[in-house]
């Protein structure tokens, strides 16, 4: 019994690890969180050669990078940090879960991105609340 017990809190705490806390995405944090599911999606759908070869990134690590970067580069986003616009964490977690979502799609398939699926991705992956995560006032 007393081995069980033992096993068993480890357990707990990596099966919570495991799965994204919601409401905990910030104004700060919302980059480089969306960053990483949508990477994560695309990557871990399509072979990664084809990724490189449709958008350029040689990896999910310089993808990350990118799609943090254009985030933070919007004019909502300055708006936000200059205090003069806010943050929708409800709108967050619907397009960061959009993204994530993905991976349970039949158009991820571990197959070589081309045109084709990668535009199935950029539509599945949108969504209206992608839109609204800053808000200028």
């Amino acid at each position: 019994m007393v081995q069980a017990r033992e096993f068993s809190l480890p357990l707990a705490w990596l099966v919570l690890a495991c799965f994204p806390l919601t409401g905990c995405l910030s104004g700060n944090s919302y980059p480089d969180s969306y960053a990483r599911a949508y990477c994560g999606s695309l990557f871990g759908c399509f072979e990664a050669d084809s990724v490189e070869d449709m958008t350029g990134w040689d990896d999910a690590d310089e993808c990350r990078e990118d799609v943090a970067s254009g985030v933070r580069d919007t004019a909502a986003y300055d708006s936000w940090e200059e205090g003069e616009g806010t943050f929708d964490s409800d709108a967050a977690e619907a397009c960061q879960g959009e993204v994530q979502e993905f991976r349970n799609d039949s158009d991820c398939s571990g197959e070589a991105l081309n045109l084709f699926s990668y535009g199935a991705f950029l539509l599945d992956v949108s969504d209206e609340a992608c839109g609204s995560v800053y808000d200028q006032d």
